[in-house]
């Protein structure tokens, strides 16, 4: 059993660097590597299990790492159970998840311990060869004239970044060896580790990947002093949006992250402590701070460690850099205390029946709950295949086959509701002709309302999931703003139309996320289509003033000058929507508005009238 657990080990330790190295893999299984760690995890549990009732005695060791380890695991629980307001969703965040910090922390005293069960080698050692063999595939197929390396993850420049950091330590360790294999061959294996980080980096660099400012890090982690509970608890694992976009700002606004929900912080250490507060903080700096004392091994595993340590401060969590953390910290102390517990002899035949049918249940519990999590995401991660593959109908299945696996997550509602919204779209666009009202068919009307009504229903079960969520609010509004006046009925006042109730879920949006130009912008289209032009002003101005470079806000703002007569500030809104399209880009889009603008400023002279 021994040596099932050793090649257990070793192949988890390898396979979570190949899970980011999706230019090589595509094609193979689909597989989310948190589930591969906590099967792999499990089973390694369950196979110690059988050991211990085979042998009659159970052993248990300590390293010295294991407080400080179960400490921060013990602040997550914490804030998972106090702070967080979908449980389901946290658990299985991939960034941050209690799921996978789990399975780190189980597969962390199984790498610390001096059993036999470990791998052969240092697990470092198999990361670095794992390491070797990505980095040769990226030389290579950077050779590739059509194909190339393709997009580099983050998570796989920081892992070749490790590598080269761990095969420089134990370049230099060499050195200190008689024989010369040794320094040869870490010779050839940092030129090749070199190589690849040279072409990832650049690789990367050229995808142009953004991330917000520092100082919106900062304001985000002093959000949780402003109460009591959040200042030692934390927000809440995967939650950390919604403290997001209360301190997201104009400057922000401008770049080209502005529309996407911020989901992690651009540092792991300023995640830790918005999520989880000061108590997850302490306990993740008392591990840092413990694993730097014991750091008392080869020149390899410091670099690898202070690399680790760096890549925690510097950009956001992911499953790779706990990994690395936790990998880390098993290494740096081998004076382990073994614990040995024998079954005594009085431990009878049926208390064996008990113990094994308790264990049965239990494991067979998490087995089964874990397998039907994972065929969620699976047919979830199908259905993404299908709208690729611009099939409806493999789309449509495969997310029913999820909600009947795990109903419980957020991003499966939503991804439900926007299929049957643009199942919608495409019904309103069948049923357009010019300028005329919308022409329905008796069954194209039925599949509009069930599209329509099943978005929303949707939609507002991932609100009941988490209603902290700012877009969440914002697509239910889009789904109310999609509603044809063919569908609404004749008694319909505006107090109950679907703009109205489009205008309630934009302003709770707006209560979440304050500074969001979007959402002012879709608040003032809707109220200028109920005739509230001074309201619908207002909030056109302040989408404007929120994200000075956003030509369609300044446009729109520009012509409604223009309806009011002040050519003015028509003119100034319109050259500044000028100076925000590029025209390599949109030429038709620029020359309609300079046209615009030139004919605001030379307006036609009328000829004088004649008096009688």
């Amino acid at each position: 059993m021994n040596k099932i657990k050793s090649v257990i080990l070793s192949l988890l330790i390898f396979l979570v660097p190949f899970s980011f190295f999706q230019i090589f893999f595509q094609n193979l299984v689909q597989i989310n590597i948190v589930y591969v760690l906590a099967f792999g995890a499990l089973l390694l549990v369950i196979i110690s299990f059988l050991q211990s009732l085979i042998t009659k005695k159970f052993v248990f060791q300590t390293s010295p790492l294991d407080i400080p380890v179960l400490l921060f695991l013990g602040a997550i629980f914490l804030s998972f159970f106090t702070s967080t307001t979908n449980k389901m969703q946290a658990f299985l965040d991939p960034n941050f998840g209690l799921l996978m910090i789990i399975s780190l922390v189980i597969l962390y005293f199984y790498f610390s311990h001096n059993t036999p069960g470990r791998p052969q080698g240092s697990p470092l050692q198999i990361l670095s060869l794992a390491g070797f063999i990505i980095s040769s595939f990226i030389i290579i197929l950077s050779l590739e004239p059509t194909k190339g390396i393709g997009v580099i993850p983050l998570d796989l420049l920081f892992f070749i970044g490790f590598t080269f950091m761990y095969s420089l330590g134990s370049l230099v360790h060499s050195f200190s060896e008689k024989e010369d294999a040794p320094k040869v061959v870490q010779i050839c294996i940092l030129i090749i580790v070199s190589l690849a980080l040279g072409i990832s980096f650049i690789a990367f660099s050229k995808q142009g990947v953004l991330f917000p400012s520092f100082s919106l890090s900062f304001k985000a982690v002093f959000q949780i002093f402003k109460t009591l509970p959040n200042a030692l608890l934390g927000f809440g694992i995967d939650n950390y949006s919604s403290v997001f976009n209360r301190v997201k700002d104009v400057g922000y606004n401008q770049t080209n992250l502005w529309q996407f929900p911020v989901s992690i912080d651009r540092s792991t250490l300023f995640h830790i402590a918005t999520t989880t507060g000061l108590v997850g903080l302490a306990s993740f700096l008392y591990l840092v701070i413990s694993l730097i004392k014991k750091i008392k091994q080869n020149l390899s595993i410091i670099l690898g460690s202070i690399y680790s340590l760096f890549i925690v401060i510097i950009f956001p969590p992911s499953l790779l850099v706990f990994f690395l953390v936790f990998l880390s910290a098993s290494q740096t102390g081998k004076n382990n205390k073994e614990y040995v517990f024998n079954l005594s002899e009085s431990f009878s035949f049926y208390s064996y029946v008990i113990l094994i049918i308790t264990a049965s249940v239990l494991f067979g519990s998490v087995v089964r709950y874990l397998s039907s999590l994972y065929l969620a995401d699976y047919f979830y991660s199908q259905s993404l295949v299908g709208i690729k593959e611009n099939s409806f109908k493999k789309v449509y299945d495969n997310q029913q086959k999820a909600f009947s696996y795990n109903p419980y997550l957020e991003q499966y509602h939503l991804g439900f509701a926007r299929i049957h919204f643009v199942l919608a779209q495409n019904i309103i666009e069948k049923a357009a002709s010019g300028s005329a009202p919308l022409v329905f068919t008796k069954e194209s009307k039925q599949m509009l309302i069930e599209a329509i009504q099943t978005a929303i229903n949707e939609n507002q079960i991932a609100i009941s999931q988490n209603s902290k969520k700012a877009d969440y609010w914002a697509n239910l509004a889009q789904i109310y703003i999609l509603i044809p006046k063919e569908l609404q009925t004749p008694n319909e006042t505006e107090v109950n139309s679907p703009q109205t109730t489009a205008l309630t879920s934009l302003k709770k949006a707006l209560e979440l996320d304050p500074n969001n130009p979007a959402y002012y912008f879709q608040m003032g289209q809707i109220l200028l289509s109920q005739k509230k032009t001074a309201e619908g002003f207002k909030s056109i101005k302040k989408a404007a003033e929120l994200k000075p470079n956003w030509a369609d806000a300044h446009y729109q703002l520009g012509m409604l000058y223009a309806q009011k007569n002040d050519m003015k500030n028509a003119v100034k809104e319109l050259e500044i929507t000028l100076q925000n399209i590029d025209p390599k880009i949109n030429q038709k889009e620029y020359d309609a508005v300079k046209q615009t603008l030139d004919k605001i400023k030379s307006p036609p002279i009328q000829a004088p009238q004649n008096e009688y």
